[in-house]
């Protein structure tokens, strides 16, 4: 099994780089006691916001993979007379990841679902050149709290590691004065980086074309402070423009954590 060739995680990180940042959806919701000051880290409130990752057009890097792997294994096939497989029809919606980030500041949990991947490991002329795409829904769940970073893969445990505390005399959060642009995406309002941003809209193979952050400072951000990047666009042109993508993060919904519900910073309630 394998997973797409450039991930969002690894594009982001290749475009942000530079800049030193963090790395079509049904309506959604936002809550209406959505925070109005930078204060609600520091006050200890969770925050869930749901994003949806997808690549446009679709399954670029899938059609890749038929191009220059499913082709030829049918031409050798066809020659050692072995029938083969069709090339699996693939939806448009395959490759989404809906990814659901918690935070109170300083801890974190981050929900990924998806199916995505592939399956290459048949795809031998002698065999039918057989080339599968799982169905099956994968939920991956990672918890940094109290000193410990725990991954849960379907309901089960799979890794703890210790975190290093945070330097008392480190500065937390990286600067977000240069997110001038306000902009709402399905209902969640955003601060984001100016088309003329320097590191942005260059024209190259690798091209960040959107980023944006919260409104409200303090308020979505990781463990070590820094803004969640609620929306981008990441051009890549990396093998041949046939093949060229946009991959996409947006936010789907915005909500406060009543005290009421589960404390989604224990461990135990994401197991099965």
């Amino acid at each position: 099994m394998t997973n797409r060739i450039l991930t969002f995680p690894v594009l982001l990180c290749v475009l942000l780089a530079a800049c030193g940042k963090s790395p079509s959806p049904t309506p959604a919701t936002t809550s209406t006691d959505a925070p109005a000051a930078s204060t609600s880290a520091a006050s200890g409130e969770s925050w869930e916001v749901v994003l949806l990752e997808r690549d446009d057009p679709p399954n670029q890097l899938i059609r890749m993979m038929h191009d220059a792997a499913y082709l030829p294994c049918v031409e050798v096939a066809r020659l050692l007379k072995v029938s083969v497989k069709p090339f699996p029809v693939v939806p448009d919606n395959y490759g989404h990841r809906r990814v659901t980030r918690i935070t109170n500041g300083t801890s974190s949990v981050v929900k990924t679902e998806s199916l995505g991947g592939e399956d290459a490991s048949s795809m031998d002329p002698k065999t039918g050149c057989v080339y599968t795409l799982p169905s099956e829904k994968m939920v991956s769940v990672s918890v940094t709290h109290a000193g410990k970073a725990t991954r849960i893969e379907d309901g089960k445990v799979t890794s703890v590691d210790e975190i290093p505390e945070w330097p008392a005399h480190a500065p937390r959060g990286k600067d977000t004065t240069e997110y001038t642009q306000a902009r709402t995406v399905n209902g969640v309002e955003l601060r984001c980086l100016p088309p003329n941003f320097w590191t942005m809209n260059t024209n190259k193979y690798l091209d960040l074309r959107e980023m944006c952050v919260y409104k409200t400072d303090k308020v979505l951000v990781d463990e070590s402070g820094d803004p969640l990047i609620l929306l981008s666009h990441a051009y890549a042109n990396v093998v041949n423009p046939k093949y060229a993508y946009t991959a996409i993060v947006e936010p789907l919904s915005l909500r406060r954590i009543p005290k009421s519900e589960k404390d989604p910073y224990q461990v135990g309630n994401w197991g099965k």
